[in-house]
């Protein structure tokens, strides 16, 4: 009976380990993505089944030069390359992503966090 508990509690410390490197790799993302330009983040998830996390970086024109997807339903889930939406405009992908689902859900939650922040006027240095 103990070995069972003993097992269970090595998968339970193992599975947390696991959950803060999955942290540590997302918080390393969002840092080294945060200086390349303005940046958008979306997020969908489910009770059940994979969940979706979208960064877009975008230059100040508005054009979309990092795309990475992070989709799964484990610990082992990393960013990856979208490379079909890099050269692309805010508002044209906008217009294009209409389609549903959580992937194209949290790219246009992306995208409106990029738009809102780059129609928003600079304050003035006095």
């Amino acid at each position: 009976m103990w070995k069972y508990v003993i097992v269970l509690m090595g998968f339970y410390v193992l599975q947390m380990y696991m959950a803060y490197r999955q942290m540590q790799h997302f918080k390393r993302t969002i840092l080294d993505l945060r200086d390349q330009g303005v940046m958008g983040l979306g997020v969908k998830k489910s009770k059940l089944g994979q969940g979706r996390v979208v960064v877009l970086v975008s230059n100040p024109e508005g054009e979309i030069s990092v795309a990475r997807v992070m989709s799964g339903i484990s610990v082992f889930a990393r960013f990856r390359e979208k490379k079909d939406l890099c050269g692309m405009h805010v508002d044209q992908l906008i217009a294009l992503n209409s389609g549903k689902g959580k992937e194209q859900a949290a790219i246009r939650e992306a995208l409106l966090q990029i738009q809102q922040k780059l129609t928003v006027p600079l304050p003035a240095v006095q």
